[in-house]
């Protein structure tokens, strides 16, 4: 079993266990505690405010690395919401990020000996391609090791490496061995 099922299996244990003993809480609450346990427990069972948000925040900002536009999107979201919720002084601070990386596109291309387009992704603070694009020869760095690339001598200066990762995870969690998982990192 793999760990994000058994989180997730725990949390919705953890969830009945307290929809349960919420629910004999109320059966035994009598007058004014009986209404506080309801209200309580309709909040922690029903809609909530803060699943809008999330939703709100992840759907309509999306993602927002330190620095970027949305970033800027998201901190004047949140004060418009504290304001929105009464507090009398919201400000915002500026700070100097130190370096900032936001990713772009990514295409590649196999030109030889058959032509084929190439999933790729830009690793975080990778410098673009000068010029915009790169041709050059493919060479195998087995795991990618300093060792493996030692051993490639210079006939890997210049050349695109494809290294193969002992371990990935996929889209669904599994663990995927190291057969036919490789990557493209140009050296």
């Amino acid at each position: 079993m793999s760990v994000k099922l058994r989180v997730k299996l725990a949390l919705l244990g953890t969830i009945f266990w307290v929809t349960v003993s919420l629910a004999a809480y109320l059966a035994r609450a009598t007058g004014a505690a009986n209404v506080t346990a309801q209200r309580l427990a309709g909040r922690a069972v029903g809609a909530t405010p803060m699943l809008d948000d999330l939703r709100e925040l992840c759907d309509h900002i999306g993602g927002r690395p330190t620095g970027s536009p949305a970033c800027d999107r998201a901190v004047q979201w949140a004060a418009e919401k504290f304001r929105a919720a009464g507090v009398d002084s919201v400000s915002l601070e500026s700070y100097t990020v130190p370096a900032l990386w936001l990713g772009g596109s990514a295409k590649g291309e196999c030109l030889a000996p058959e032509r084929f387009p190439i999933r790729l992704v830009a690793a975080p603070f990778s410098g673009s391609t000068p010029g915009g694009r790169i041709e050059a020869p493919l060479v195998d760095v087995g795991d990618g090791s300093k060792e493996a690339f030692a051993k490639l001598g210079g006939t890997g200066r210049g050349a695109i490496a494809l290294v193969t990762s002992r371990c990935c995870s996929s889209r669904r969690g599994r663990a995927v061995s190291s057969t036919g998982i490789r990557s493209l990192s140009a050296r």
